[in-house]
């Protein structure tokens, strides 16, 4: 089973919404705030998790400079509430696109998947 790691700037209600339709995901508030770039990286490959983020800063990170990950979903719109984004996600994630070793760009309305090459 896929696990994944909202970042902090993932609203907590989505990550729940997300639990509740049985998906293995926690948030980074769950563990610790305020943590750096590297150590959120870090916890996500200490705990197998794929990251979900809004900061493309992350993207560059995996894409540029090779910094390893089990997969980032990039979130690249402005949703209107922390229902849409639990629902984009699930979208994704119950369609074949392949999530892990791949960076998911989730624009307003497309999806770009860049694979991962470490």
């Amino acid at each position: 089973m896929i696990k994944f790691l909202a970042d902090e700037n993932v609203p907590i209600e989505a990550v729940k919404a997300l639990k509740r339709k049985g998906l293995d995901i926690v948030s980074i508030i769950e563990f610790l705030t305020a943590l750096n770039d590297k150590e959120v990286l870090d916890l996500a490959n200490r705990e197998n998790r794929i990251l979900i983020n809004f900061d493309k800063y992350f993207g560059e990170l995996v894409v540029k400079e090779k910094v390893r990950i089990k997969g980032l979903i990039l979130l690249r719109f402005a949703p209107k509430s922390p229902q849409e984004i639990a629902m984009r996600i699930w979208q994704i994630l119950t369609s074949q696109i392949p999530i892990e070793n791949n960076l998911l760009i989730m624009k307003e309305y497309a999806v770009r998947l860049i694979k991962l090459k470490f």
